[in-house]
């Protein structure tokens, strides 16, 4: 949604123009940014800021329930040997 925001509004996301929601997925620069969120309360926009905000929360999420998958897989085969 923040990708096709900043086309329709000519912005840019942190300095830079992504042409595609892959091209954004691809740059590890924007999703240090996103993790970090110090970036993100240098925007002006307020409905980009919250669309960003939005997806920092759910790319954490996505991770969190990665670690807890991967942490459940290792303990229930340390108990079940």
């Amino acid at each position: 949604k923040a990708q096709e925001f900043c086309n329709l509004n000519k912005l840019d996301l942190f300095g830079v123009t992504y042409e595609s929601s892959s091209h954004i997925h691809k740059d590890f620069n924007f999703m240090s940014k996103l993790w970090s969120g110090n970036a993100i309360k240098d925007i002006s926009d307020e409905r980009l800021k919250l669309e960003l905000l939005n997806a920092r929360k759910l790319f954490q999420l996505q991770l969190l329930f990665g670690f807890l998958t991967f942490l459940s897989v290792v303990t229930n085969g340390f108990f079940s040997a």
